[in-house]
């Protein structure tokens, strides 16, 4: 099973002792650290429309689970680590994340799946 563990640190708290507690507290293993400044990170609107409208929806028509969709999209619109697996969209900017979204929307129409009315306000 895949734990995903997000810790939001402020200017005002010690980082650098919290990151080390947390670090050193991890069993064995490989694991990425994603690190990035809070502004820049897509927001939890726009994560909430790919994965609770678009996935949603692309599920509806294809059969696919979300989890399914969201390996899929992220090979067909190749979203890969510089060692060729798949990144994870958490990692990526507001504005990155906006044009990946844009792009399955692109493709959706395809299928006849239009999300334009439901992302209005989110990108």
């Amino acid at each position: 099973m895949k734990i995903k563990k997000t810790l939001h640190i402020t200017n005002n708290s010690n980082y650098l002792e919290v990151v080390l507690a947390i670090v050193t507290s991890l069993d064995e293993g490989v694991y990425d650290m994603i690190i990035m400044d809070k502004d820049g990170a897509r927001s939890h609107d726009q994560n909430s429309l790919l994965w609770g409208v678009i996935y949603k929806g692309l599920s509806q028509t294809t059969g696919y689970s979300d989890t399914e969709l969201h390996d899929i999209l992220r090979m067909k619109f190749d979203l890969k680590n510089e060692d060729g697996s798949l990144a994870s969209t958490a990692g990526l900017t507001k504005t990155e994340f906006n044009e990946y979204v844009d792009k399955i929307i692109n493709w959706s129409k395809s299928l006849g799946v239009s999300f334009e009315k439901e992302r209005e306000g989110v990108l």
